[in-house]
């Protein structure tokens, strides 16, 4: 630890007493210096204790105010004075310049040399020096052992605080969320930290005292934002090049991590494109849904999308990784996909992890791979119906459509969709065309070719074209107001069982 005005003058062998500026004695000092000049201030600077014969001290008590008054504003620690050497009668409205800057005004005894101060502050830094030096070596010997014995992020971190002598936990600097392992941070500190906001490249630690706790926070330099938060409420954080390094042993740790959640992100990715395109054999699919955590009884397609102003879902991977929710992800624009279990935790997980205004539809649950399409057009219209109610997180099986003239049974609406749209939902998947969709978006924009034409970005000619296919596969006129009833509740019923997308 640095040598401290209080401790300074505690020394009897160094006979140095305060004469005024007394609040100020908690200072701490950095380096001891000797300055005759009348302008000090030039020469010294923040921390630095100011030793003087007296020669650079005016008699005149204005000159006398600003030299307390100038070194205070350069963040001096203080000033000792020789006794009975060179220094001109010590004008009281010096003393109180001293009192009102807290600026300790010290004596020295004659025959104590300046050189025993600044040994005795020399020797307190390098002390502290060395036990930071020490204390650098533990980090890499921690980070050393968990490289080697793969030590997972919660054991770093514990054998980083028996380093520290403190508490440390991982918090998301942008969010205050805090991160895994989940460690308790005092509320009144946590509203601190809520109040930082580092910018990028901004590399020094910050400190914080608050509510009887000392602490102090540093940017992690990973893939990821986080800041690595040090706390106590018994002595002091660890100093900032040490958190510093703590940091770059936590980053290490991060991007490793980082790196193995990127990889399994792209085969999940891969693994539930073949899946919902039917690319991929029913046994194949269920053995690798099971080795990734997805081979229980049932599983849920849930639909995302964090809107158009919102944040890259890329990192809710990682935010379910932290959850330790078992998952498989597929980022399609505008919607992102997530394969999980069929459990009530699970889904709250997906909605916390996502940012505020996010809005999540969930499929019914499913226990066989080949139903997963058909649980994609559940999911989409289950977060189609949760963004028109301005919901968070709406199930499909909670939701049948506000129509009381569709069938109640989702059986039953399939059914009912396909005495209507039968041909026209084969010919769609035979010919690779594109009729229901026309349809839906001709009866969204009350029949008007124009505009309807533009949202498909067709030709009003085209459209044209395929109404009439449409009216020959469906044996109904877009002309006539009960066949035009029949194709709507069709498509209502249609989205509905996850016969089609909406």
């Amino acid at each position: 630890m640095t040598l401290t005005v209080e401790q300074l003058v505690e020394r009897s062998e160094l006979a140095t007493r305060v004469i005024a500026g007394a609040a100020g004695t908690g200072r701490s000092i950095g380096w001891a210096h000797v300055c005759e000049l009348p302008d000090p201030w030039s020469w010294v600077g923040d921390g630095d204790l100011l030793m003087t014969t007296g020669l650079g001290i005016s008699a005149s008590a204005d000159v006398q105010v600003e030299y307390v008054e100038r070194l205070a504003a350069v963040g001096a620690a203080g000033v000792a004075v020789g006794e009975n050497m060179n220094a001109p009668a010590l004008h009281p409205r010096m003393l109180a310049a001293a009192d009102r800057h807290a600026l300790p005004l010290m004596i020295t005894r004659y025959e104590i040399p300046f050189i025993a101060l600044a040994r005795a502050v020399a020797d307190a830094s390098t002390q502290e020096h060395l036990a930071r030096i020490d204390q650098t070596e533990r980090v890499y010997e921690v980070l050393r052992r968990s490289s080697a014995q793969g030590l997972e992020l919660a054991a770093l971190l514990g054998a980083l605080e028996e380093v520290a002598r403190c508490r440390l936990a991982i918090v998301d600097p942008t969010t205050t969320r805090r991160g895994a392992p989940v460690r308790e941070v005092p509320d009144a500190l946590a509203r601190a930290v809520a109040a930082w906001s580092p910018v990028d490249g901004d590399e020094a630690p910050v400190g914080f005292d608050v509510a009887g706790f000392q602490a102090r926070a540093a940017l992690v330099p990973s893939p990821r934002p986080a800041a690595l938060l040090a706390w106590t409420s018994a002595g002091s954080p660890p100093h900032s090049i040490v958190l510093q390094h703590m940091a770059a042993a936590v980053a290490l740790h991060e991007t490793r991590l980082f790196a193995e959640r990127e990889r399994s992100l792209r085969v999940g990715a891969s693994l539930l494109a073949q899946i919902l395109d039917q690319r991929i054999g029913a046994a194949t699919a269920r053995d690798q849904l099971a080795s990734v955590g997805l081979g229980g009884a049932g599983v849920v397609l849930a639909a995302c999308d964090a809107g158009s102003d919102g944040p890259d879902l890329h990192l809710l991977h990682h935010e379910l990784g932290d959850a330790g929710v078992d998952h498989i992800m597929l980022h399609r624009p505008p919607t992102t996909y997530v394969l999980l279990c069929d459990d009530a935790a699970s889904a709250a997980s997906v909605v916390e992890a996502l940012p505020p205004g996010a809005t999540v539809g969930i499929s019914d649950p499913v226990t066989a791979p080949a139903d997963l399409p058909t649980a994609q057009r559940q999911a989409r219209w289950a977060l189609h119906r949760a963004q028109e109610r301005r919901l968070p997180l709406l199930h499909h099986s909670d939701d049948l459509g506000d129509s009381v003239f569709l069938p109640g049974d989702r059986d039953d609406s399939r059914a009912a969709a396909r005495r209507v749209l039968g041909d026209l939902l084969t010919y769609d998947a035979t010919h690779d065309t594109h009729l229901i969709e026309s349809l839906q978006i001709f009866l969204q924009e009350n029949r008007s070719w124009q505009r309807a034409a533009d949202r498909l970005h067709i030709h009003k000619q085209t459209l044209v074209y395929r109404m009439r296919r449409v009216e020959e596969l469906t044996s109904r006129k877009t002309s006539d107001t009960a066949d035009i009833a029949d194709l709507w509740l069709a498509l209502q019923a249609a989205t509905a069982s996850g016969l089609v997308e909406p």
